[in-house]
């Protein structure tokens, strides 16, 4: 088969050059046909700087005339679902950076254009993907950690005084920047709560007004789980952990990458006092391949080799989900969701 002719479209997401990086390394999947930046002078900015270095910078009417047949959408996070919202309308296969913008009612119209033209349409959570975490879920799966009563969900970091300030950009600041990750995964670990009391909250270091501390409590009928994001951290990075609880074990995963730890403590090894914890054997973490697991995935979603697990229902739940643990509390995240 030939490769599928994709096009990068935005440069401000963090996740961008990294990206780029990740599909050249798959010419015989991927033909990266052009690049379309923020702006000419973005776009000067970027062409001799590794990876966009090579690939023609041209606009939107000049990708399309390229044939493009799938783009990557990294723009800036609120320009995301707007973005992608042209493409859709043109009919080309949509990757969208996380989160999905701050404005539900603009995702699920994005949603239910997917649908009728039948796109492809994955969202770039990358812990999805992770070793650690998926072998968590194989083992939620195969019964061995029992009934999950709680999970422990910490994505902090130690940003820079200029970082921080830049999160008033998003309702919920740090919780809405990486905070998603953690909500994604304990929607998909437990489902939905039955109420969630979200907390957003400002250290006020340096002068800087922004939400940088956060904590969203989701509440289940046998037990409670956290989401933290917090963006003041020392060694906040190190600290990045999922912990898993059930009547028969528990998993622990900690830091998340670079590396990745996992321990998995079955109950007839637990002690009340003491640290039973083995290490799993996981494969080696290579930050350059941290997206490569899911761009092929995204190969495989257009060309109906694989059928994506996320379903269009699934992503907009979680943008509710994330938008009222930013505080916008009028999200109705609790009636069925149907695109």
């Amino acid at each position: 088969m030939k490769p599928i002719r994709l096009g990068h479209v935005g440069t401000l997401h963090d996740h961008s050059p990294a990206k780029l990086a990740c599909v050249k390394k798959f010419p015989e999947l991927f033909e990266v046909v052009g690049i379309v930046a923020e702006s000419p002078e973005r776009a000067a900015e970027l062409s001799n700087q590794p990876p966009y270095q090579g690939i023609p910078f041209t606009t939107r009417e000049g990708l399309l005339e390229l044939g493009v047949e799938a783009v990557l959408v990294e723009g800036f996070e609120c320009d995301l679902v707007h973005e992608a919202q042209f493409w859709a309308d043109h009919g080309v296969h949509l990757h969208v950076d996380k989160p999905a913008g701050d404005d539900v009612a603009s995702l699920e119209r994005l949603l239910r254009t997917v649908k009728e033209k039948e796109l492809t349409f994955q969202m770039a959570y990358m812990y999805r993907y992770n070793h650690a975490i998926l072998d968590c879920i194989k083992k939620i799966e195969a019964g061995e950690l029992g009934e999950i009563y709680q999970v422990t969900a910490i994505m902090n970091t130690g940003h820079s005084a200029e970082k921080r300030k830049w999160l008033s950009a998003f309702k919920g600041g740090i919780q809405f920047f990486l905070g998603c990750h953690m909500i994604d995964l304990v929607y998909r670990l437990q489902g939905l709560p039955q109420r969630i009391h979200p907390f957003l909250k400002s250290t006020g270091f340096d002068g800087v007004s922004s939400t940088d501390v956060s904590m969203a409590v989701f509440e289940y009928s046998n037990g409670i789980s956290t989401v933290a994001a917090t963006s003041a951290e020392v060694n906040g990075y190190g600290r990045r952990q999922l912990v898993v609880c059930g009547s028969r074990g528990t998993y622990e995963i900690e830091p998340l990458e670079a590396p990745t730890h996992a321990y998995f403590i079955p109950a007839d090894a637990a002690a009340t006092y003491g640290d039973r914890r083995k290490e799993v054997e996981l494969p080696p973490f290579d930050p350059a391949c941290r997206y490569d697991d899911m761009m092929l995935d995204f190969a495989r979603f257009i060309r109906r080799e694989a059928e994506n697990p996320f379903t269009l229902e699934y992503e907009l739940t979680l943008q509710k989900l994330l938008m009222f643990c930013c505080g916008d509390t009028k999200v109705d995240w609790k009636s069925p969701t149907k695109i």
